[in-house]
C-alpha cells in the first residue's frame, strides 16, 4: 500500500489540476495520500511487540489462543517497512515541482497570520514520532 501511496503522489500533478481552477484538489488530494500514508506505516508498526487476541470461547469451533504473539519474522519485515518508509534519508522526499503547487485556496481569514508553504518536515516528524511513540512504548517494549 506504500508504494501505491507513493505512486498516486508522483503522478497527482497530472491528474489533479485543472485548468482555470485552484490548486486547491492537488493540495486535497495530496493531503488525503499523506494521511493514507502516515495511517498505514502505524498499522505496521502495531507488529512490532505485537499481540494477536482472539475472542473465541473455550471449546468453540475455530476458537484460537487467546493470545498469540506476533511471529518474529513478521517483526523483523515490519521493521524493515518502517526502516525503507519513515526512516530512510529519502522516506519523504518530495517532487519539487509538486512541492511548488500545493497552495490551498485562501478562504476569508484561514490560515491568517501563518505562512502558507506545505509544511514537508513537520509532516515527516510527526509521522516518525507516532511510529517512534508506539514502538518505543514501555508497554511494547516488554513484549520484545
Amino acid at each position: 500500500r506504500l508504494d501505491r501511496v507513493n505512486t498516486l503522489v508522483s503522478d497527482l500533478l497530472k491528474r489533479s489540476v485543472v485548468e482555470g481552477q485552484s490548486y486547491q484538489g492537488l493540495g486535497t488530494d495530496y493531503a488525503v495520500l499523506t494521511r493514507e500514508y502516515h495511517n498505514n506505516v502505524n498499522v505496521v508498526s502495531r507488529y512490532i511487540g505485537g499481540v494477536y487476541v482472539d475472542r473465541g470461547f473455550a471449546g468453540q469451533e475455530n476458537a484460537q489462543t487467546p493470545f498469540t504473539p506476533v511471529p518474529e519474522q513478521e517483526q523483523r519485515r515490519a521493521m524493515q517497512v518502517l526502516s525503507d518508509f519513515v526512516f530512510a534519508p529519502d522516506a519523504f522526499s518530495v517532487d519539487q515541482e509538486l512541492a511548488q503547487h500545493l497552495q490551498i485556496q485562501r478562504r476569508f481569514f484561514f490560515n491568517y497570520a501563518k505562512t502558507e508553504d506545505p509544511k514537508f518536515h513537520d509532516m515527516a516528524v510527526r509521522t516518525q514520532k507516532s511510529v517512534l511513540n508506539h514502538v518505543l512504548h514501555p508497554v511494547v517494549l516488554k513484549r520484545i
